[in-house]
């Protein structure tokens, strides 16, 4: 099958889990490692690479591989590959005084894989990573490896203590920082979040994922839309045809009223993929804070025909109907926006104040009793409630 179809993994992958089950383990990682010449993301190449690696003794290697498989989350497949490695993983727990040192931190990375599928592994985690740092051998990824379990399971204080220690022993990893910005920023620590993630862009310049965090942090929690523009920048450059870094780029510049190279932005998005609707929103969006309106607007329509469920789309068109005084068409697309989303209390307001604009002063008022049934505290609606029923008297 190989000789006939050389780039399809799965041939790859057949061969290399028989191979694996006739015990030829070497051959096995070959044909994982072929695999994943054809596609570097290949998850269960990478499970069955790693389990060959451990059952070799090649821990080291090993480790390297099912980190590589924590930071890119769980895209398994093959049910083989991960029965190769609970094989794999008896095989090395019956091995008796080999490489005692260097045991518990494999042990400790194999039981981290297992907690995927089964989280009261968590335990044999922190048992074995507790003896690595006992040996002083790894102590640093022992500690890393609790943090993370830490983090799955919720602790976030317990988890920044272990990533502080770690960050003791090796301060040059960026993951570090960026896990430890991570758990601050669960605790209600800000400022030390922001200052982790700092770390984590200066210690890996050419990883876009820690600029994009620093970024997001930057505008979501402190508002400061000119320097998180700066590090989505960042982001951008290194990779810009990922699309979430492209986006939030583009909305940054256009908060800060940088359209021309918002405009160019969406433009490549759109020519990267035009069955995409996020390039064609971003584009849209950007002439609309330029109050060009038509033009915006026929973009959300094109939107709206790639997909009818796109509520983001069908309210900037209400939005615009609105500013152009074209109230009918605005209570028409507010009222589909209801379809997708019926009790949306924003919604209802909005379509009240055009009801009203209309002189519709009993759809205004049953409207506001919807908003008080669905959210009674709305302090909008309760002002407005007395001053309809006026009206309707009237």
């Amino acid at each position: 099958k190989i000789e006939k179809n050389p780039d399809e993994i799965k041939n790859n992958l057949q061969l290399a889990d028989v191979l694996f089950n006739q015990t030829l383990i070497e051959e096995a990682a070959n044909s994982y490692r072929k695999a994943l010449l054809l596609d570097k993301r290949q998850y269960d190449a990478k499970v069955g690479l790693a389990s060959c690696l451990m059952d070799l003794g090649m821990y080291h290697e090993s480790q390297e591989v099912f980190e590589d498989l924590f930071r890119q989350g769980y895209e398994g497949k093959n049910v083989t590959s991960f029965l190769n490695f609970l094989v794999a993983l008896d095989d090395i727990k019956n091995l008796k005084g080999s490489q005692p040192k260097k045991m518990p931190i494999q042990m400790t990375y194999a039981y981290r894989f297992l907690y995927i599928f089964d989280s009261r592994k968590y335990k044999e985690v922190l048992r074995y990573a507790d003896q690595a740092i006992i040996l002083n051998y790894k102590a640093d990824k022992a500690y890393f490896s609790k943090g993370a379990i830490y983090t799955k399971r919720q602790g976030y204080q317990k988890a920044l203590i272990q990533y502080q220690k770690a960050i003791e022993l090796n301060p040059s990893m960026a993951d570090l920082y960026a896990r430890a910005a991570y758990a601050s920023g669960k605790i209600g620590n800000i400022e030390q979040e922001l200052s982790y993630y700092r770390k984590a862009v200066e210690s890996e310049k050419s990883y876009p994922g820690y600029a994009y965090s620093l970024g997001e942090i930057l505008l979501k929690k402190y508002g400061d839309t000119r320097q998180a523009s700066y590090y989505f920048k960042r982001a951008y450059e290194m990779q810009s045809n990922n699309y979430d870094y492209a986006s939030i780029y583009g909305r940054a510049l256009i908060l800060l009223r940088n359209y021309e190279e918002a405009l160019d932005i969406a433009e490549k998005l759109i020519r990267q993929d035009s069955k995409d609707t996020r390039g064609y929103g971003l584009k849209a969006w950007c002439l609309l804070e330029m109050k060009q309106y038509q033009e915006a607007l026929a973009l959300y329509q094109k939107i709206v025909e790639m997909d009818s469920t796109d509520l983001s789309a069908i309210n900037n068109m209400g939005f615009i109907y609105e500013k152009v005084h074209n109230y009918d068409k605005a209570v028409a697309t507010y009222e589909n926006a209801l379809k997708l989303k019926p009790y949306d209390v924003n919604t209802f307001f909005t379509l009240q104040y055009l009801y009203r604009r209309q002189g519709r002063y009993l759809e205004a008022y049953n409207t506001i009793k919807e908003i008080l049934r669905i959210q009674p505290g709305h302090s909008g609606a309760q002002k407005l409630l007395p001053y309809l029923e006026r009206n309707i008297r009237q």
